[in-house]
């Protein structure tokens, strides 16, 4: 960097990333260039948002240990675990009936109590 140029440090808001791909880049040592791994498309997002929208969700109630994929962890109170693992299966209930529906009908019965609850929990937590 240039004698003017100063590094800003930042603290994160977010504690967890989604990316769209890792480049890594080996490095020479000789040239006394060191490996590096860049990532594209990178966006933060809740932990709340990856325990309710991703993949493969596990949770241990009674340690209160919860994970996604298997490597990402998350300890929290056994219920609130439960409050928000309960709301993600109903999420998953909604989402089903909608996609096996028609898909011009608006959502009924419990369908939008739980799609607000969702919204609300993922906004209040960007906030």
């Amino acid at each position: 960097p240039l004698p003017t140029q100063q590094k800003v440090v930042r603290q994160l808001r977010h504690r967890a990333f989604v990316y769209g791909e890792k480049v890594r880049s080996v490095g020479n040592p000789s040239q006394g260039k060191k490996p590096q791994v860049h990532v594209k498309d990178c966006c933060g997002v809740s932990i709340k948002s990856l325990f309710l929208l991703g993949h493969r969700v596990g949770v241990d109630y009674l340690s209160g240990r919860a994970s996604v994929d298997g490597w990402v962890h998350c300890q929290a109170a056994p219920r609130d675990l439960a409050m928000v693992f309960g709301l993600r299966r109903r999420l998953q209930e909604v989402l089903s009936r909608l996609l096996s529906g028609n898909p011009t009908e608006a959502p009924t019965g419990d369908a939008p109590e739980v799609i607000d609850a969702v919204t609300s929990m993922l906004v209040l937590d960007v906030e």
